[in-house]
């Protein structure tokens, strides 16, 4: 099998909502990993809105939520995660690794990173 994480070529109209949709995915966001009532949803709200969720944390509510039926049968394009080098190597080094990775620019020189498999 081929390891290669493939560049994503992602319209500039396009989000991370209409491409899960396309697709058939399951969106994941930041915002989505703590709407649930876990104990690590939990954790992680209870971080300051300032500072970043650890990494460790952060890597494990991924995990769980990746793990389940729907993002396993159907595949999912995270938005917005990971932000920082730290947080793509440790994901990688936990065994989430995408099939493509997008990143595009937004009217407002802002960007999103997508991480997808499918």
């Amino acid at each position: 099998m081929d390891e290669t994480v493939k560049p994503l070529r992602i319209p500039p109209q396009m989000s991370a909502e209409r491409l899960s949709a396309d697709l058939r995915a399951v969106h994941v966001t930041s915002e989505s990993l703590l709407s649930d009532q876990s104990e690590l949803s939990a954790q992680a709200r209870c971080v300051p809105p300032t500072e970043p969720i650890p990494v460790e944390l952060l890597v494990k509510l991924v995990q769980r939520r990746l793990g389940e039926i729907d993002c396993f049968s159907r595949g999912w394009v995270l938005e917005g995660i990971p932000q920082t080098r730290l947080q793509a190597l440790s994901l990688q080094q936990a065994g989430v690794i995408p099939e493509h990775v997008g990143e595009k620019t937004s009217d407002q020189s802002s960007y999103m990173n997508m991480y997808c498999s499918y």
